[in-house]
């Protein structure tokens, strides 16, 4: 029984350290395309890496194909 607690124990962590360090990752991404772009950013767990105009719009950096459009 407590072998098997340990186990549980052991998956659980794994699994927030991989989800901790996805999050990390994506962020670290979304900064250094936002410089690479000259932008600013922020990167939200829900709606991802958003850059933010010059004139102060957000946008997704999904979204930037759309961006000089605008």
């Amino acid at each position: 029984m407590r072998e098997d607690l340990v186990i549980v124990l052991f998956i659980v962590i794994l699994i927030i350290g991989v989800v901790i360090g996805s999050i990390l990752l994506n962020s670290a991404q979304c900064t250094a395309k936002a410089t690479a772009l000259g932008y600013r950013c922020e990167y939200h767990i829900l709606s991802g890496c958003v850059l933010e105009k010059p004139d102060g719009k957000k946008i997704l950096l999904e979204q930037l194909r759309d961006f000089g459009n605008e």
